[in-house]
Formats: C-alpha cells, structure tokens, sequence
C-alpha cells in the first residue's frame, strides 16, 4: 500500500477519466488531486473498481506481489479507462529524478501485456494513445503524460456549457490558455471557430496537432511553450473575441496583467481552486471586467473541491 492509505481518485464510471488513484500518507497533493508525490517506499495495493472485474483485481495483487522490489522504484501511479483506443492506460513516474529503473523490465514486460504504459514522459513504442469523445462528435487524443479531467462525463458538461455561451455571445475566435490537449479548443474548431492554443507540455501540444489534423480543423494552431512567453509573444494585431484559460490550481495571475492589455470582449474562466479563482477575477473586474456569472461541476464527487466556470464581460462589449 502507498504508506499504508488507499484512495480512490476521480469517476468510476467506465467510460472515461483517470478513475483509480493512490495517495501516500504523507504525500503532497498537487494540481486538481488527481496524482500522489513523495512519500514512502510502498507496496502497491490496486484497489479496482467494479467494472474491470474480479480478474483484473487478482491480476494486479499478483503483480504487486511477484514483483514488489521493483514497484518501489516508482513513486507514482497513474490508471486511466478510456472509450476510445486502449481501455487502459497505466503511467509509473520513476523516483530516480535521472529517470532510471533498475531491475523493472520484467514487471514493464507483465504491464505491457495488459496497459498502453508510459514510463515517466516516455510511452512504450507499442502504446497507442486514448481517446476521448467531447460535444459535437468530436474527440480529444490523450497521452498518458497529458493533463486529462479525472471525470470524463462531468467534462462533457463543462465543456458543452463553454460552447453553449459562445454561441449565446456570438463569438467566432478564441485564445484557448494552459489549452492542453485541447479539451475545450477541438470543440470550438469543430463549431468553426478559429483560434490559437497555448500549453507548456509537448505532448499535449502534439496530440492536439494531430487530433485538429485527424478531425479536419484547418483554422487553428497550437504554441508550446512557457503560456505567459507564448501569450506576450503573439502579435498585438492578432485579436480574439475570447480568451478561454484552464489554469493549474495555482491560477492564472501571471497571465492576467497581458490578457487584460488584448482587451478581448469575453473571457471564460474554467478552475479548479475557488481561492484563487475569486483572487483572479477581482483583479479582472478591477481591470474593467464584469462579471457574468459562475457554474460550478461536481467534478470530483464525494469530496470537496469542485470545478467552475466563470464567464466575464469587457466594459466595451454589448450583452448576449
């Protein structure tokens, strides 16, 4: 066990999100909760939930057992069931910053067998990419690596409520910040919607490209790079109706200050942090934005965080 504390993270529906996770006791929580870091040398305990069934569950006790020296060359774990592509994707971050993994190969090689399996940023050659399908008959690809939301029918809301107050603000191109994957872009191209989308994370990035490609979406690109860099680095001529951002817990106050000289007529704000969100938009309403309204998504049931939407409005553009 992960210093001896089970929890299950995220949906454990079984049609999409990152639905088993394990915290170590003394582990620090970062990001929206869906991962475990530091800690302990542990044992893993896979705790399955109902719908991969009493087999897999045996399957996984077995393998903690056999080969437990080399579980603890990895301080976390990432299980992730998908609709689309492979149902399983498993992701072992090494504790050795180098990346190193003595003595694994044997418990990679069982893994492999059952799991699209990524080992820290790395995915086996053989590990195909997850999918998964958004509003409008559209899909996001997934690394193992990418930011996903833990819960997949839950996202689908959220997303449907951001195409839903683009099409009520009539808005036809959007700045799409910390865009990942392009959970909230590939829906917004596929309205025809033109924009641009900027993440820190390569594999992100690339999986968006491919998705936009794969799907026809020719009104777009996506910028890797440090977001706040990237956005500063965009040429003032080049102007969007919304600036749409997804921001790490930690919010968005690095970016407000350039947000706020592009003036765009809308932003929506999507959090997980209700601190720093409530922090965010006051400097945003102090900035010549009001505020439209706020929903909240229970995202992440049965605990207290929560996902919201915020919607603001420039003082220069008309109401829906």
């Amino acid at each position: 066990m992960f210093g001896g504390v089970e929890r299950p993270i995220g949906a454990f529906e079984p049609d999409g999100g990152c639905f088993a996770g394990f915290v170590p006791r003394d582990a620090d929580r970062d990001g929206h909760g869906d991962r475990a870091r530091g800690g302990r040398d542990f044992e893993p305990s896979l705790r399955v939930p109902q719908p991969l069934g009493a087999l897999e569950y045996a399957f996984e006790r077995a393998l903690a057992s056999e080969h437990r020296a080399a579980w603890r060359q990895f301080r976390e774990l990432e299980l992730r069931v998908a609709p689309l592509g492979p149902r399983l994707s498993l992701r072992l971050v090494p504790r050795d910053p180098s990346g190193r993994t003595e003595g694994t190969s044997l418990l990679v090689r069982a893994l492999a067998t059952r799991y699209a399996l990524t080992i820290g940023e790395k995915p086996l050659e053989s590990a195909e990419e997850q999918r998964f399908p958004l509003p409008g008959e559209v899909y996001v690809r997934a690394p193992a690596a990418a930011f996903t939301q833990v819960n997949w029918q839950v996202n689908q809301l959220l997303v449907a409520a951001v195409i839903e107050g683009v099409a009520q603000r009539g808005i036809t191109s959007f700045c799409d910040l910390y865009c990942g994957a392009g959970n909230f872009s590939l829906p917004l191209l596929a309205r025809g919607l033109s924009g641009v989308g900027i993440e820190s994370a390569s594999s992100s990035i690339a999986a968006a490209e491919r998705a936009a490609t794969e799907q026809g979406f020719t009104r777009a690109r996506f910028v890797m790079g440090d977001v706040r860099e990237a956005l500063i680095q965009l040429p003032r001529s080049e102007s969007f109706d919304l600036v749409l951002l997804d921001p790490p817990r930690a919010g968005a106050r690095e970016v407000l200050a350039e947000i706020v000289a592009r003036a765009p007529q809308f932003i929506a704000y999507c959090s997980c942090d209700p601190v720093t969100l409530a922090r965010d938009l006051r400097a945003l309403c102090d900035a010549g934005y009001a505020l439209e309204g706020v929903t909240g998504f229970d995202m992440f049931p049965q605990t207290h965080h929560f996902e919201s939407l915020a919607w603001l409005r420039h003082h220069s553009a008309s109401s829906p």
